[in-house]
């Protein structure tokens, strides 16, 4: 709130529901558009309203982007517990995997990879969060999930390096970092150049991030006055400190930069976007 012009207080209210739509909506529709309330938008939403979602409310061009705090990646994990060693294996035996509801990516995104790239994922609703996911995998519930890679590297790293979890493949264009560079990708198993172009259309909800929006309509000065304070929260070193304290890379993405992403979203050929309405919930 240091950031912000005159310094206002800050209140989170949580909005759970839907995989995040219950509070684009509300974004959308009911809150007041003098920059007083931005939401955390569930990164999936652009692509999902595009293939035709058709319990959203809103046009996701028309929010006012102000920023991202993380660059995401997605990742494939399963357990050593599994015997699942390679994505060969992932193709030749089932592997039950942990799923947060039908528009979260978690859910969603196995049935896709069994679609492109042969796997047998196979997906069991119930679960909350990745949290009670991992807890699944812990007591041999699941096999495994497909989630935030930053989630992974965060807050299971000792499983990572004990060897009790293993990621298969993420989603990225090259490989992450993070996981040392050695896990392959998604495209390293793609056969054409259709099926790529399918799956950057796809995978736009990890390319966004974690981005926060004001709604509709707000004026374009306090527009750019959150977009500052929210770049400028990212570089502060009393903020930096605490990420670093909680083992949490801060990858910004300025607010301009998520809205061309968005505009750039919605030129996808429609014969892309009509092979993805067939793989994504809606």
């Amino acid at each position: 709130k240091k950031h912000i012009p005159s310094n206002p207080n800050v209140t989170v209210r949580e909005m759970p529901g839907a995989g995040g739509l219950i509070m684009a909506n509300y974004l959308a529709n009911q809150a007041p558009r003098d920059g007083s309330v931005i939401g955390n938008i569930s990164p999936g939403l652009p692509t999902q309203v595009l293939i035709g979602l058709d319990t959203a409310q809103f046009d996701p061009q028309k929010f006012g982007y102000v920023g991202s705090p993380e660059l995401s990646d997605f990742a494939c994990t399963v357990t050593a517990a599994s015997g699942i060693k390679t994505v060969d294996d992932a193709k030749a035996r089932e592997v039950p995997v942990g799923g947060t509801g039908q528009i979260t990516t978690p859910s969603y995104m196995p049935p896709i990879f069994n679609k492109l790239i042969n796997t047998r994922f196979k997906v069991i609703e119930g679960y909350q969060s990745s949290g009670e996911t991992y807890l699944a995998m812990d007591r041999n519930e699941i096999f495994g999930t497909c989630s935030r890679a930053e989630t992974l590297v965060r807050s299971y790293q000792e499983k990572l390096k004990s060897g009790a979890y293993m990621v298969l493949f993420t989603l990225g264009r090259s490989r992450f970092e993070p996981l040392g560079g050695k896990v392959p990708t998604i495209y390293e198993f793609l056969s054409n150049q259709e099926d790529r172009q399918l799956m950057s259309f796809i995978r736009a909800t990890a390319a966004l991030g974690r981005p926060y929006a004001a709604p509709p309509g707000v004026a374009e000065d306090r527009l750019e006055a959150l977009r500052k304070a929210f770049a400028d929260t990212m570089k502060d070193p009393e903020f930096v400190a605490d990420a670093k304290q909680q083992k949490i890379e801060v990858t910004y993405t300025a607010g301009a930069d998520l809205q061309s992403m968005v505009a750039d979203l919605s030129k996808t050929p429609k014969s892309i976007i009509d092979k993805a309405s067939q793989l994504m919930p809606k």
